[in-house]
């Protein structure tokens, strides 16, 4: 798309920069140059992805000294062509099933759990697939596992759904990520829906109920 059509946000600061190598990188999920504990390394990665989502693309220039700016650029939309969302439109409403939540990010855990209990489920939440498989050994009952899947450390969400094949075969698991970069070729052997975050409530809410065996408008109610 020229870029006469395309919306630009540049955001600058006076920091100590990068060099080339880090500025490279700065997009990859978890890479920081920060100490063990001083960040996630997902914030730029998670940005960019949504960026990519939007059809639009990103930037960063930067050297040692300088500072940095980071540039996005976005796709124009004209009024008339807007999508507004319905706010009262029908969604697949649950019957207080309980979900078991899997996400690392806290900013990210708890709002997406708010939205569960909002359509109509029972939520526990954890953040990582480690502590899931132990709660489901240790006999708790959940109806549907609803995972991250780029994880740091420990148990992936790739591996903890090959964990459930195993362990709990008739257990639904839905997959979510806001990255970009992940394998498409892993996550179609491993035959189970796949959300791009953030995913609208609707979509959330429909994935959730065709997991679940449910009809996809049996018990649609608003999300007003």
């Amino acid at each position: 798309m020229d870029n006469r059509h395309k919306l630009e946000i540049s955001v600058s600061d006076n920091g100590p920069g990068m060099n080339e190598t880090v500025r490279r990188h700065a997009t990859d999920p978890f890479f920081t140059t920060k100490d063990d504990g001083g960040g996630s390394g997902l914030g730029l990665s998670i940005v960019a992805s949504f960026v990519h989502r939007a059809s639009g693309d990103m930037s960063i220039y930067s050297e040692p000294g300088q500072g940095t700016t980071v540039r996005l650029r976005l796709p124009r939309v004209t009024a008339e062509g807007q999508h507004q969302p319905n706010s009262n439109e029908a969604v697949p409403h649950g019957a207080g099933q309980r979900i078991l939540l899997v996400e690392d990010q806290v900013d990210l855990r708890e709002p997406l759990a708010a939205i569960l209990h909002q359509i109509g489920y029972t939520v526990e939440d954890v953040e990582t697939g480690a502590e899931a498989i132990d709660l489901l050994e240790g006999g708790a009952a959940f109806d549907l596992v609803l995972s991250d899947i780029v994880m740091p450390g420990g148990i992936s969400g790739v591996e903890l759904v090959r964990a459930l094949c195993t362990r709990f075969p008739d257990l639904p698991v839905i997959l979510m990520t806001g990255h970009a970069n992940i394998s498409t070729e892993e996550l179609r052997q491993l035959d189970v829906p796949v959300l791009q975050k953030p995913a609208p409530v609707s979509e959330l809410a429909q994935a959730i109920a065709d997991a679940l065996g449910k009809e996809g408008d049996a018990d649609a109610v608003s999300t007003s």
